[in-house]
């Protein structure tokens, strides 16, 4: 079974992560070498991370946040939006993308609000925003 799906959406401008699974240090290793790929030449780095479908519902090891840590380089994000993370999750997710550098991170509860918050929609910002400086 495939435990993530990852895409560029080019009308959204947006990488599009999709996690169903726990993910091992191979394949986070995998996924970042995906985002590097997607995010060549796009002038924008956001991403929405959907994790409302991730049936582990235990986070990440801590071999996969290393490989995270390490990959800071390859994929400059700008901003984090994740969309059903439970608390644990929720946590797990502050840490990694706090180790991922100048990114600003936000929970929101749908994809529409997700993608407003990527996009700069002010209105319609959620309240949990997170700011990270590298």
């Amino acid at each position: 079974m495939m435990k993530y799906k990852v895409e560029y959406n080019e009308k959204k401008e947006v990488i599009d992560l999709k996690v169903y699974d726990s993910l091992t240090k191979e394949e986070a290793y995998e996924l970042v070498d995906l985002l590097e790929e997607l995010l060549q030449g796009k002038a924008y780095y956001g991403m929405l991370v959907d994790l409302s479908e991730d049936k582990a519902k235990k986070g990440m090891s801590k071999e996969v946040r290393q490989v995270f840590k390490e990959s800071t380089d390859k994929v400059d994000l700008k901003k984090v939006c994740v969309i059903g993370a439970r608390s644990v999750t929720r946590m797990t997710a502050k840490i990694m993308l706090g180790l991922m550098g100048n990114t600003s991170t936000t929970f929101c509860k749908n994809r529409t609000e997700a993608l407003n918050w990527l996009k700069g929609d002010k209105k319609n910002e959620p309240q949990s925003t997170l700011q990270r400086k590298g």
